[in-house]
């Protein structure tokens, strides 16, 4: 079935995927894949599937976002950008409560300290394995 014919709602709503072959790891985790006007959020929903959100850059969306997370139980988030488009967002998920994880894009699976933990407090990166995020 095509796409615009499918019944999941747009990304702008939040669509829903199937995760058949997926087990969850953390129930209150989420993952982001930021760019420099766009950032999708994909979180676990209902029975077996995952929710994908989009949402833009401006500071009312990464509040949106933020609210979307706590909203719906997430406490932790993963986080690939390429640049310094995470800044803002880490920021404001910062001032939630939420443990933000900067993902290099290269995979933890075969890089395990390719997950880094940020904190404003920090004075750098801190590496650790991706079952620690």
């Amino acid at each position: 079935m095509a796409r615009s014919q499918s019944n999941s709602r747009s990304l702008a709503q939040g669509e829903i995927r199937s995760t058949d072959g997926l087990s969850v790891i953390n129930p209150h985790a989420a993952g982001a894949d930021i760019g420099a006007e766009q950032m999708y959020v994909c979180l676990p929903g209902p029975e077996r599937t995952h929710i994908v959100r989009s949402f833009g850059a401006y500071t009312a969306d990464l509040q949106a976002l933020a609210r979307w997370l706590v909203e719906n139980g997430i406490q932790t988030i993963a986080m690939e950008s390429t640049g310094v488009y995470w800044n803002p967002l880490f920021e404001v998920l910062e001032q939630r409560g939420l443990h933000c994880c900067l993902i290099r894009a290269t995979s933890p699976v075969s890089s395990p300290h390719a997950i880094r933990p940020m904190s404003s407090t920090a004075s750098g990166f801190r590496p650790f394995t991706h079952s620690a995020c």
